[in-house]
């Protein structure tokens, strides 16, 4: 739930308010200390406090606890009933410091001199005697005064002038410094005064294997030490880091994460640092004499020689590599780029930028995590990462892992580049972006030809036009250039000549016969490339969709030539998605008609509805059927007008009359009203064939319409629909043939009805019809 920062704050909170009011009992993160003036409260405070531990769950350890002690060390202090002392453990690190055995070991410790000399009056001049032997032309030679003013000099520095006790109220400083041989820190107070004083020294000498880190690790370690050491006084509180170091800053003391090229064992030094709060600053090695003392004259350490996780890791790293750590030592130090490196390495040069990421294990050079390769064995380990002829992508990921050399990316490039059995056995590369053709400005500017099949033991050849998409398809038996040409000729001979012809490499389009044709008729002929059909992905989509319908219509009946017909119609009719129109408006500039528009109504009908119901009303002149009327009568020359019945409305405008037991056919403009009871006087001559009425209305589907304007083909419709078709009345008044014969007899006179003009007149039509 909290951090790792958090974290002991939160404990020691928890502890404090648990064991809060009770007398003798103080109480620091995991340590308890329990006091009595006398046995009596001694016994209670303690049995107070095994109660609250029972209480809470809180387990103690037997082993480190310590019961009716007279003098007990605790957070670094002696404590008696004398009072507050400091303990051995503080001023070990100055009081076993050996003997200096240079000039550069005295100045160290001159340092720490120069350091917390204001807090000893004759600190100074005790110090005479190591100051001559830092003299230019002074042979250095360790006298009895140098070593009775070194012993003089300890015991000052680790006096109460010197030495303070811890206040939680005043800053707290730990500085850190490394050298060759060992390591060493101070902890601090800083003073309002801005003094530094000193609460306690630490030292220890480096392990083989820790003398062989790079300088950077030596001074990350030696942080991370003096954090371990210290604990108990910086856990809970914020602090400063003072080192020496400046690399450190960067990679201890960012905000913004680690560096993504830090080597493993800082990584695991910064991860360790997280549960503090600290601020890291850098301060020159000249005014950092106590940590430096401290690390060049360290006391002998008696611990083990043990190999950190870190140390382990790298050499496994070193081992898996095709040469031996052996040979990689041997060869870094002759090697031109890692020798110089290595040596300062070795020196523990203030090493800046990419250089500070090196790091140098049994003799080895290690940038991060990574073995550093000399010059004379890049070759094998290419050869190595290789040896599964892995791509670029995965050998660097490999080489990533495990080895570093200057341009290692780009060596591994040009191994992969070439290699003989790479290069022959390589997948084709990735697929380029799709080139769509231009779009031609007209229909059959350029045209796409391909075979499709067989299919049904049929061959096609199929011609696109790539501006209407329009489609031409030739079934064929046999696919020569001489039946390719016949059928190219043919679809000219409809359409005309293109500009472009786009075709594959088949051989019926690459003969000379065909080259000759296509220059002949001044065609520009352009081929994909060869085994690449998608660069003539116009031909060759048709040539898909051609199989799929001819496939699917196997079970229909008809020959193939029926089958492509049906498909040719509905695709031409269908729109294109590309072009949103159908290939016929495109290629025609209409429409073709096919079943479907059966369902639509046609636009002739339409439009003479509109013309006969906006112009023709004739509201006076309409009849019903059983109206007496006058007919006209053209061919008798004794009467202009009979009267006779309307037996049967044959449109707006015509209608079948029954004129003394004859049925004649008229026009409105032929028609007069009369009155219900007028007579028929005068004879009619009997020249037509006779019918009775009701025959004449059962046969009116069989017969003929006039020849006039009127549509033909409409049925008969009923009054309230004001159709202006007729239904089937013969031109002549009866028709003589297929109507049966009928006792009424029809005039010869009126076999044929008078001429009907060839259109209606044209009346303007009125607004709002």
């Amino acid at each position: 739930m909290y951090g790792l920062n958090g974290a002991p704050a939160i404990w020691q909170r928890y502890v404090d308010g648990l064991f809060q009011g009770m007398q003798g009992v103080k109480v620091f993160m995991d340590d308890a200390r329990i006091t009595g003036s006398d046995e009596m409260s001694h016994f209670k405070a303690l049995e107070e406090f095994f109660m609250k531990c029972k209480e809470h769950g809180l387990k103690l350890n037997l082993s480190k606890s310590q019961f009716f002690q007279n003098e007990i060390n605790f957070l670094g202090h002696k404590i008696d009933a004398n009072g507050l002392h400091k303990t051995d453990e503080k001023i070990s690190a100055v009081v076993k410091a050996p003997v200096p055995k240079n000039v550069q070991e005295v100045k160290s410790f001159l340092g720490l001199v120069n350091l917390y000399g204001k807090f000893c009056k004759n600190l100074a001049t005790i110090a005479n005697p190591l100051n001559n032997l830092t003299k230019k032309d002074v042979k250095f030679k360790w006298s009895k005064d140098c070593q009775v003013a070194f012993e003089q000099i300890k015991k000052e520095i680790c006096s109460p002038k010197v030495l303070v006790h811890y206040d939680p109220e005043l800053p707290l400083t730990l500085a850190s410094d490394a050298s060759p041989v060992g390591i060493g820190c101070v902890l601090a107070h800083i003073y309002p005064d801005g003094s530094e004083r000193p609460i306690a020294f630490a030292s220890k000498t480096l392990s083989k294997t820790e003398q062989k880190y790079s300088q950077i690790d030596k001074e990350a370690l030696a942080i991370v030490w003096a954090v371990k050491k210290f604990h108990l006084y910086l856990k809970g509180r914020r602090f400063t880091l003072v080192t020496d170091h400046k690399p450190l800053v960067a990679i201890f003391g960012s905000k913004r994460g680690l560096p993504v090229l830090t080597a493993t064992r800082l990584l695991h030094y910064a991860l360790i640092l997280q549960s503090f709060q600290f601020d890291i600053v850098f301060r020159k090695t000249a005014d950092h004499g106590n940590a430096d003392f401290l690390s060049r004259l360290p006391k002998t350490s008696e611990e083990l020689e043990v190999k950190d996780d870190i140390t382990i890791f790298q050499m496994t790293q070193i081992e898996t590599l095709p040469v031996t750590s052996r040979e990689l030592r041997q060869e870094t130090g002759k090697d031109e780029e890692l020798g110089p490196l290595l040596r300062a390495l070795r020196e523990g040069r203030n090493l800046q930028g990419r250089e500070a990421q090196y790091t140098i294990e049994d003799g080895c050079i290690l940038y991060g995590q990574r073995v550093c390769i000399p010059k004379k064995y890049q070759k094998n380990v290419l050869d190595e990462l290789h040896t599964g002829h892995l791509g670029m992508i995965k050998m660097k990921a490999l080489a990533r892992s495990f080895v570093y050399w200057k341009d290692i990316d780009k060596d591994i490039e040009d191994a992969v580049r070439n290699c003989v059995d790479c290069a022959r056995h390589k997948t084709d590369p990735a697929k380029a972006k799709v080139h769509y053709w231009e779009y031609p400005s007209m229909p059959w500017e350029r045209i796409h030809i391909d075979f499709a099949g067989p299919i049904f033991e049929h061959m096609f050849l199929l011609i696109v036009d790539a501006h209407s998409k329009w489609l031409e398809v030739y079934p064929m038996k046999i696919t020569t250039t001489k039946k390719t040409i016949e059928c190219l000729r043919d679809s000219f001979a409809r359409f005309g000549l293109p500009r472009v012809l786009v075709s594959d490499n088949g051989s019926q389009f690459t003969s000379h016969e065909f080259q000759r044709f296509m220059q002949s008729n001044g065609i520009k002929h352009k081929t994909s490339a060869p085994f690449k059909p998608s660069s003539n992905g116009q031909a060759e989509r048709y040539v898909a969709t051609l199989k799929q319908s001819l496939r699917a219509m196997q079970k229909y009946e008809g020959s193939i030539q029926q089958k492509l017909s049906t498909f040719l119609l509905q695709y031409r009719k269908a729109p294109n998605a590309t072009t949103t129109h159908s290939p016929a408006m495109l290629f025609l500039k209409r429409e073709i008609r096919t079943r479907i528009d059966l369902l639509l109504p046609e636009l002739k009908s339409r439009v003479q509805d509109r013309i006969r119901k906006g112009v023709f009303e004739f509201r006076d002149r309409k009849f019903d059927i059983g109206d007496k009327v006058a007919v006209r009568i053209y061919r008798a020359s004794n009467s202009k007008w009979k009267f006779g019945k309307i037996v049967n409305r044959d449109g707006v405008l015509h209608y079948t009359v029954e004129v003394q037991g004859t049925l004649v056919r008229r026009h409105v403009d032929q028609i007069r009203p009369v009155g219900d009871h007028v007579q028929e006087n005068d004879f009619i001559p009997n020249v037509h064939r006779r019918f009775s009425a009701t025959d004449i209305r059962e046969s009116n589907q069989n017969l003929q319409y006039a020849d006039t304007a009127e549509n033909p083909s409409s049925q008969v419709p009923n009054e309230e629909q004001g159709s202006s078709s007729t239904s089937a009345v013969p031109s002549t008044d009866v028709p003589a043939h297929d109507s049966p014969p009928s006792d009424v007899q029809l005039d010869s006179s009126q076999m044929r009805s008078p001429p009907v003009p060839a259109s209606p007149r044209q009346v303007p039509r009125r607004s709002g019809r």
